[in-house]
């Protein structure tokens, strides 16, 4: 099974509230909820994306077999771990140390322009995660705000602003998330005729 959240299906945030985001905020880990531990990433590639979806696609199918949350959260440590084992250099492209059932989408997010300050895949019985359901914090601009808002609906999230005009988008369940990032994917070239979003500018620089 997989487990499920009591989340609903809605956007709610103001454009006029969402913030101009730099290469020193990408840089430094921007956005509430700061995690010592988190990298956002910057360079993401469609392509990557695929690669995530699939591994994410096989690992939640594994886990969805399990008997309850707990297994299912045990049924994902397993599959990290048997990455590791097996120095598996695709797991570690593609996934890292994200975690599964959010993953995709975080990939899905960089790659359409944006970029993630957190991503958790739900505090769930068994797990000691920190956030109470899968959730994704992201940094949108307007036109990709407005965009990600039609597929967080189609896929049956929700899209939300939090402190500082940054957003963040909140699911069901980790297969709510795996679906919005398949949505995204499918209608890349949505995302990719909108203008390059500026906090790429020099943000090479500063992260070598």
């Amino acid at each position: 099974m997989i487990p499920e959240f009591d989340v609903g299906c809605y956007i709610d945030y103001s454009p006029d509230t969402l913030r101009e985001t730099t290469a020193e905020d990408v840089a430094s880990y921007p956005g509430p909820g700061w995690n010592r531990d988190y990298r956002p990433l910057y360079d993401v590639t469609w392509d990557e994306v695929e690669g995530a979806l699939d591994i994410e696609r096989k690992a939640l199918d594994r886990a969805s077999r399990a008997y309850d949350a707990a297994g299912f959260e045990a049924t994902l440590a397993a599959v990290v771990e048997e990455a590791y084992e097996n120095e598996d250099d695709g797991f570690f492209c593609y996934i890292g140390g994200m975690d599964l059932g959010v993953a995709a989408l975080v990939m899905a997010i960089v790659a359409a322009g944006g970029t993630t300050y957190n991503a958790c895949r739900g505090r769930a019985p068994g797990s000691l995660h920190l956030q109470q359901h899968p959730y994704v914090g992201v940094v949108l601009d307007r036109d990709r705000a407005a965009l990600t808002s039609r597929f967080v609906l189609e896929a049956g999230c929700c899209l939300y602003s939090g402190e500082e005009g940054y957003l963040a988008i909140g699911a069901p369940s980790v297969e709510h998330c795996h679906r919005l990032a398949r949505t995204m994917i499918e209608n890349r070239h949505l995302f990719d005729r909108l203008p390059a979003p500026t906090w790429r500018d020099g943000l090479e620089d500063l992260v070598d």
